[in-house]
């Protein structure tokens, strides 16, 4: 595998590889993932290409010797979960515990999302924030999910920030849709 992503990378005069193995399970997934690693290392570095890492931020499940590998670990803050898809105090935890893990600070890349989590049936009660919801609102590719590009334009919604999240949601009284995002 590891020379294939190298003939790969050769080939199309590509930087590197990012891997995307989001929490591997304990045990074997670990250890494999240790010597996929490894494998990589060997293979890649020699010829200067590079090594980086999608990771969970508060997943212990990624062997923290194998990011000493890697030319950076990107820490992807956000979908922590569907109601509060990423916060200010979530991200900089996140970037804390991979820096309490050991892995050096200048190898860590905080991963922003530019897209919001929309919700249909909300309550009016505090401008639809920390209210229940019936199901994902609709959206144009993913119910639930609206790219920035596609928010900016949207009419009909009152924008609000959140103070302790340090993000803004809109909300639609008229059709009962809260939407979580963040923006530039």
């Amino acid at each position: 595998f590891a020379n294939n992503i190298k003939n790969y990378l050769v080939a199309r005069n590509l930087d590197g590889v990012d891997i995307d193995w989001e929490a591997p399970a304990k045990g074997a997934n670990q250890v494999n993932y240790g010597l996929l690693i490894d494998d990589l290392y060997a293979a890649l570095h020699p010829i200067g290409k590079k090594i980086t890492a999608a990771v969970n931020p508060w997943t212990k499940e990624i062997p923290v010797p194998a990011t000493q590998k890697m030319d950076w670990v990107n820490v992807m803050c956000y979908d922590f979960d569907y109601a509060n898809h990423s916060t200010y105090a979530a991200s900089t935890d996140g970037m804390d515990q991979w820096q309490y893990y050991g892995v050096a600070k200048d190898k860590l890349v905080m991963g922003v999302p530019f897209y919001g989590r929309g919700w249909t049936g909300v309550p009016s009660t505090n401008n639809g924030l920390f209210q229940s919801a019936t199901a994902p609102a609709p959206a144009p590719l993913e119910a639930g999910i609206f790219d920035y590009k596609v928010l900016a334009g949207m009419s009909g919604f009152t924008r609000f920030f959140n103070e302790e999240a340090k993000v803004p949601w809109m909300y639609n009284p008229q059709t009962g849709v809260m939407i979580s995002y963040d923006d530039p």
